[in-house]
This record gives C-alpha cells, structure tokens and sequence, in this order.
C-alpha cells in the first residue's frame, strides 16, 4: 500500500466528493434561505406600507360613515371633503347618523398619516387602498 506523506487521508476522492457534496448542500440551503427572506421582507414591506384611506363596509355593503366631519377637520393636508344633502355638525359622541352621498379624498395632497382613520368613531376607514386618480369619491369608489 502506498502512502501519501502530505496528505495522510485515506480515501481522499472520497473525502472530496463528501466536502463538494456538503459544500454544494450548505449552498442550496443557503439560497432557500435567501429567498425565503426576500419573500418574506415584500410581504413585511406590504404589511407596514401606509396606504390611502378607503370605507370600511358593513355585512349589508353598506358605509359606517355617520357624516359627523372629525376627518375632515383632523386632517393635516384637507385633503378629505364630504358632501352631504344636509350638512349638520353632530356630535362626537354619535355613532349613527346620515350617510354622506360623496366623500372626496385629493389623493395628491393626502399623506397617509391615519390620522382620519384614528379619529373615526364608528370606524369607518381603514388604510388598505391604492388609487390611480388624483381625486376619488370614497363612498362611489369612482374617479372624478
């Protein structure tokens, strides 16, 4: 039997076949990994991406909306506008009332804040929606 003085392996094809096939294993899973981060990082991104305010509705498709103007005057950039038959200030402690007939939201000037869902007493907003128009009416979903 001849005897390699450097290299005292005794099967070293063996031994460098087991190190590609480790090497090329460790490899796999590390792009398994990586893409499963990357996966996972768009649907955190999805998850924490403000998104511009849109109507909540009730089983019946029906807007929680009772017009009372707490959106429309917390909003920073007056970005929101409602339109009602019968404009009349109620008050804050009131969770039903008329529905508005057109909620404008300018969505050039809204910047996702939530501050208009926030102060939504009969949560009636929610931030989940992406428009393409400058202006939509939140109560028709149609673009002005």
């Amino acid at each position: 039997m001849i005897v390699n003085i450097l290299n005292k392996e005794r099967f070293p094809l063996l031994i460098n076949i087991i190190r590609f096939l480790r090497t090329a294993f460790v490899d796999i899973l590390e792009k398994r990994t990586i893409l499963v981060l990357s996966r996972d990082c768009k649907n955190i991104k999805q998850l924490f991406e403000l998104k511009y305010p849109q109507f909540v509705l009730d089983e019946k498709n029906n807007t929680k909306c009772v017009s009372c103007n707490l959106c429309v005057d917390v909003c920073p950039t007056h970005a929101i506008e409602i339109k009602k038959a019968n404009m009349v200030n109620f008050p804050e402690s009131l969770t039903t009332g008329e529905a508005p007939l057109h909620i404008y939201l300018d969505v050039k000037s809204c910047v996702k804040c939530g501050e208009c869902m926030d102060v939504c007493l009969v949560d009636a907003l929610s931030l989940n929606a992406n428009y393409v128009a400058e202006k939509v009416d939140l109560v028709s979903l149609d673009s002005k």
